[in-house]
C-alpha cells in the first residue's frame, strides 16, 4: 500500500530465503486487511535469484524497464491446488465476515472448476491445542477433542448453553 501510495505502478518482492517460493499469508491484523482493499498495483513475489538479477539491473547506468505478464503464469492443462484457511466460529469480526462473504460468492465458481478437472480445494480451519493451566477446567472440557489436542474456541462464549468449542469442532471435521 505505501509504495502505492508513493506513486509505485507495481510492486516486486524479493524472497529473502533461497528456494522455492511460497504462499503468501492473509495479514491477521484488521488494520492492514483493510488496505487491501486499496490496493490497486500488481504485485509479484520473486525468487531471491531473480531478485539479485533485477537489483544488477538496477545498479547499472542505462534505463530498466520491467513488464509484468499474468497471462501465462501456469500452463493450460494444468490444476490448479488452493486452500482456504479459516475459522468457521465466526469469531473474529469483520474479517472473518469478509472471508464468509468470498466463500458463499465464490462457491458456485469453485464446485464448477473442480468438477471441469480444472482445480482441487482444500479448507482448512484453525485450531489450537488447550493450555496446560486450562487442562483440568470448563475450557478444555467443553472446547476440545482428545484431551486438549484438538480446541477451538466456544463461538457464544457460554459453557451452558449454545454451541461448543467441540461442536464447531465437529462441524469443520
Amino acid at each position: 500500500y505505501n509504495a502505492q501510495a508513493a506513486g509505485a505502478d507495481a510492486v516486486l518482492v524479493v524472497n529473502d530465503e533461497d528456494g522455492d517460493l511460497s504462499t503468501a499469508v492473509v495479514p491477521d491484523e484488521e488494520g492492514v486487511a483493510q488496505l487491501l482493499d486499496k490496493l490497486a498495483v500488481s504485485a509479484a513475489l520473486i525468487s531471491r535469484a531473480d531478485g539479485a538479477l533485477v537489483k544488477d539491473l538496477l545498479r547499472g547506468q542505462a534505463a530498466v524497464t520491467l513488464a509484468l505478464n499474468w497471462t501465462d503464469i501456469m500452463p493450460r492443462n494444468s490444476v490448479v491446488s488452493w486452500e482456504l484457511w479459516g475459522n468457521s466460529n465466526d469469531e473474529c469480526g469483520a474479517l472473518c465476515r469478509e472471508q464468509l462473504a468470498f466463500v458463499h460468492a465464490f462457491k458456485p465458481y469453485a464446485r464448477a472448476l473442480e468438477q471441469a478437472g480444472a482445480a482441487t480445494f482444500t479448507p482448512h480451519y484453525i485450531i489450537y491445542t488447550c493450555p496446560p493451566e486450562y487442562m483440568d477446567g470448563p475450557e478444555c472440557a467443553s472446547d476440545c477433542y482428545l484431551n486438549g489436542t484438538y480446541c477451538t474456541p466456544d463461538p457464544d462464549g457460554s459453557y451452558a448453553k449454545g454451541y461448543s468449542g467441540q461442536d464447531v469442532l465437529a462441524i469443520n471435521v
